[in-house]
This record gives C-alpha cells, structure tokens and sequence, in this order.
C-alpha cells in the first residue's frame, strides 16, 4: 500500500487502486525488541550474544525513548541453548530469557546480586504465557540457587507439527530455510522456527521441564503442577472456551 486517498480509495505501490473498502487491518508482525542490550556494550558487542541481528535507528524512536536507540531488534531470536532459555555462547547461563522477560536476568559476578530487567516480550509463539513461564522461572531459580545442575546434554522432545524441531540445525545457522521440502512452511514457523509451540507441544516443554526440575523443587508445588496439567489440557483442547468467557 502507497497511501489513501480523501474519498477512500487506496492506492497501491503499483499504483493500482482499491476501493469500498470497510476496513484495513494492519497486520504487519512485530520485531523482538531489546532496547537495553546495544551493540556496543558488553557482552552484546560479543557476535555471539547476539540474538537479534537488527539495530534500533533514531527514526524509529519518533515520540520514544531515545536511549533505546541502538538497541538489538529482529523477527526471530537466535544463539539461545537446546532448552531455549539460556545462551548457547553462555557456559555460566547467566543470561537468562524467559517467555515474559524481554531480556534481562543476569548475575553480577563479582557480588553475585541477581539483577532483572524487565519488559514484555513473547519469546516463544502460539502459548498461554503465564503458566509456562512461572515452569521456566522456576527452573531459573533452582539454577542460580545452587540447587539444581543441568544435564551436560539437554535434548528436548521433538515437535511434530514444527519441521524445525526434527532437523539437526542449530539455532545459530545462518540458513534462511534450512528445511528441504516442497511444502515450506508458514511464514511465522520459517521466521520463528524452534520457538513456535501450539497447544500441544507447550505442554511437554513444560513437562520436560518440570522433568528437569522434580525432586529439587517443592514437592507440593510440582504435585499440584501435575494436578492441574490435565485440566489446562482439558481448556485448551475446548476451542469454544475462549469464545463463551470473552465472547470473541
């Protein structure tokens, strides 16, 4: 699209026009946004903590923030380890990126103060995020506490309806579409690739996660985690739920 015209009409960059037109949706997408980690700061300057691999320009900051420019922005993340919270780069996992947080859960070496920087941010796609991260936060915590150590190879379980996940390409390839096949898959899959879940396999990262995590958690709290799991599977399997509670 070009621009609209007084009576409506839309034109278009061919310059074909388009009238009668009700109503325009912008549906554009949306970059991952990392204001607070520039480019010129360390560890960011560092190629690999890079996980998004655009900069935010001043023109983009028309009635923002100034500060952010120069952040890192991008359509997909990349760099992030197999269980996809951490940086693969990142031995120490101190860095750590959890569904809600747009960045920033690190420790300071030198004191070991856990500092959190927060904004919204929807790293994995097609999720309920609560419940999902409160499972990823509490793995967070169990590992900077001392209290629990991860699996030297973490290999989570495959998921079917994503091609990404059944092919041995690293979340740092430099490959657009690293998947051979006629049928390519939908845009978003191809931008997002491993981080698209669905409703089916968000429930077994959780439940490999809580895998990860049961006998060093509270054992009430993970009891009562998988209570509730087949319920949440129950509302999620319910396709008219959303439409007779919100009524949309």
């Amino acid at each position: 699209m070009d621009h609209i015209q007084e009576d409506g009409t839309i034109v278009l960059q061919d310059q074909r026009t388009v009238k009668r037109v009700d109503t325009i949706i912008f549906a554009t997408g949306y970059n991952f946004s990392l204001p607070f980690c520039k480019f010129t700061d360390y560890p960011w300057s560092d190629p690999e903590y890079q996980v998004l691999g655009g900069a935010i320009h001043t023109e983009e900051r028309e009635g923002g923030r100034e500060g952010e420019v120069g952040g890192m922005k991008g359509l997909s993340m990349d760099k992030l380890d197999q269980v996809m919270l951490f940086l693969e780069a990142d031995e120490a996992k101190s860095i750590a990126f959890p569904a809600l947080r747009e960045c920033l859960s690190f420790t300071h070496a030198p004191t070991g103060i856990v500092q959190v920087v927060e904004k919204w941010l929807m790293i994995e796609y097609q999720i309920v995020p609560f419940p999902l991260v409160e499972t990823q936060t509490r793995l967070i915590a169990l590992l900077w506490s001392g209290a629990l150590t991860l699996p030297d190879h973490i290999k989570l379980p495959p998921n079917p309806s994503n091609p990404y996940h059944t092919t041995s390409t690293p979340t740092h390839s430099t490959d657009p579409d690293p998947v051979e096949s006629k049928d390519k898959p939908r845009k978003t899959i191809q931008l997002r690739k491993k981080l698209v879940f669905g409703a089916t396999y968000e429930f077994t990262y959780q439940e490999y996660l809580i895998s990860l995590i049961e006998g060093v958690d509270d054992p009430e709290w993970t009891r009562n985690w998988w209570t509730k799991q087949d319920i949440k599977k129950g509302w999620r399997a319910d396709t008219t739920l959303r439409k007779r509670t919100l009524g949309y």
